[in-house]
């Protein structure tokens, strides 16, 4: 039933030897492999594999590299993935980048028009608190002609004395009356609302 044996003994080299006897309906193959060492001690190793497990082994074997290929392929996608993706964002970071950039050279673009604003509107201001001091003099000085010009009056002065009084006064009106205008103008000005 297992066929023939052989026996091969060599000069101890350490070489290996098969010999493979296939059955007559090629169902059954025999391995006999002999090595002789240095020693004197024969090793015998004895193989019977039938052709339906050496198919099924193949079958395994080729099933295992079609799930590695098919994993492959698949962590080949996924790195194309991962790829793509980190160069979107790599994109989308400098876009960000170019904007913040962007935005601070407005802002401080923005903050210097600021900054000079309000020195302009202190300037505005200060010289608005000027000419309220200039009106306050100027009335004080009318109410002291109009004092005189009536003390003057019950006293009869002269009519030459009257008149200068009189264009006095209606200089130092007219006087107010511009620094009035000027001064709502200013106002204007610091509301953001020129006249």
């Amino acid at each position: 039933m297992f066929g023939s044996y052989i026996l091969l003994i060599y000069i101890p080299l350490k070489s290996v030897y098969t010999y493979t006897h296939t059955q007559w309906d090629g169902s059954i193959h025999i391995q006999f492999v002999f090595k002789l060492c240095a020693t004197t001690h024969t090793h015998l190793s004895l193989t019977s594999v039938t052709q339906q497990e050496l198919l099924a082994e193949n079958a395994l074997l080729q099933k295992n590299v079609t799930r590695l290929k098919k994993t492959l392929a698949d962590t080949t996608a996924q790195l194309s993935d991962i790829t793509r993706e980190t160069e979107t964002f790599r994109a989308n970071q400098t876009k960000m980048n170019s904007e913040l950039s962007f935005h601070k050279d407005k802002t401080s673009l923005t903050s210097r028009h600021l900054t000079r604003a309000r020195a302009e509107s202190m300037n505005l201001t200060k010289e608005s608190q000027s000419k309220d001091k200039d009106i306050e003099a100027l009335n004080k000085r009318i109410k002291k002609l109009e004092t005189q010009l009536s003390l003057m009056t019950r006293t009869e002065p002269s009519l030459t004395d009257i008149d200068a009084e009189r264009e006095e006064l209606l200089v130092l009106r007219e006087e107010k009356e511009y620094l009035l205008d000027y001064l709502d103008q200013m106002i204007s000005v610091l509301d953001g609302k020129p006249k």
